[in-house]
C-alpha cells in the first residue's frame, strides 16, 4: 500500500505526532507579542503539544469550554511554572482564537508570562466546522 510522509512541521513548531484534526500553530505571533513588551521568545515543546491537542478535541467532542489540569500535562516536563489558555470558535481560524486570547487581560498575562519558557499552541478543527484551541505554558526549573 501506498505511504505518506507527515507534512514537515512549520516553523516554530514542535513537530509532534498530533491527532487528525489538530494543527499545531507557529509560534511567530506570540513571540511578536512577548517581543513587544521585552519578553523573551518561548519555544515549542512536542509533550504539551500532543496534550493540548488531545485537550482541544476533548473540548471540541463534550462541546464545552472547560480547563484542565496543567499541572499533570506538566509534569513529565519538569516545570516550575504553567498555565493553559483555551478558547473555541464557530470559525475554522486560528487568528479569531488568537485574537480572543490577545483581547483577554488573563490570556494576555500567560502569552507574555516571563516565567514561560515553552509552549504549545494546538487548534482542533472538528469536522462539523468550529474550532477549539489550547495553548499550554511552561517554564523549566532553574
Amino acid at each position: 500500500p501506498p505511504t505518506t510522509n507527515p507534512p514537515a512541521p512549520g516553523p516554530g513548531t514542535s513537530g509532534a505526532r498530533l491527532l487528525p484534526g489538530c494543527t499545531e500553530i507557529s509560534l511567530a505571533r506570540t513571540n511578536e507579542v512577548r517581543a513587544g513588551v521585552g519578553a523573551a521568545p518561548i519555544v515549542p515543546e512536542p509533550a504539551l503539544a500532543q496534550r493540548a491537542c488531545e485537550w482541544s478535541k476533548h473540548m471540541y467532542d463534550i462541546d464545552t469550554l472547560v480547563h484542565g489540569d496543567v499541572s499533570t500535562v506538566v509534569l513529565p516536563f519538569s516545570a516550575c511554572s504553567f498555565g493553559e489558555n483555551i478558547a473555541v470558535s464557530s470559525r475554522s481560524n486560528d487568528d479569531s482564537l488568537f485574537d480572543l486570547w490577545l483581547d483577554s487581560p488573563g490570556h494576555y498575562r500567560n502569552i507574555i508570562g516571563s516565567s514561560f519558557t515553552h509552549v504549545a499552541i494546538v487548534y482542533y478543527t472538528g469536522p462539523n466546522g468550529g474550532t477549539s484551541g489550547t495553548m499550554h505554558f511552561a517554564g523549566r526549573c532553574k
